[in-house]
């Protein structure tokens, strides 16, 4: 004897659960697991996409991951600001911070 089965109702998304964080000083509106559902892929981050570039130009992986430490240590000196907000000043105080160019004798 075989069974029949009945068609099955769409199943209705439960109320959104917040996501929670931990605990902040600034009240902020807790974000919904359903609004993470419909965000947007998020872009490759910074230090990915120059990974990546320095891998394409045929650099080793090596090579790429140093040029990825140092503009991680060059956002970071400048209180992570993007390297797009930046210039010349900045380079020349982030390299005379870090000792480069100088020669001590």
């Amino acid at each position: 004897m075989t069974q029949t089965l009945k068609p099955q109702q769409p199943i209705k998304p439960a109320r959104p659960v917040p996501v929670t964080a931990a605990p902040s000083k600034e009240a902020k509106p807790a974000a919904t697991v359903e609004a993470n559902l419909h965000r947007p892929a998020a872009a490759p981050r910074l230090l990915d996409q120059l990974t990546e570039a320095a891998r394409q130009h045929g650099h080793t992986e090596e090579a790429a991951t140093t040029m990825a430490e140092w503009c991680r240590r060059y956002v970071l000196f400048h209180g992570v600001r993007h390297p797009q907000e930046m210039g010349l000043p900045e380079i020349g105080r982030f390299l005379r911070r870090k000792g480069v160019g100088s020669h001590s004798h």
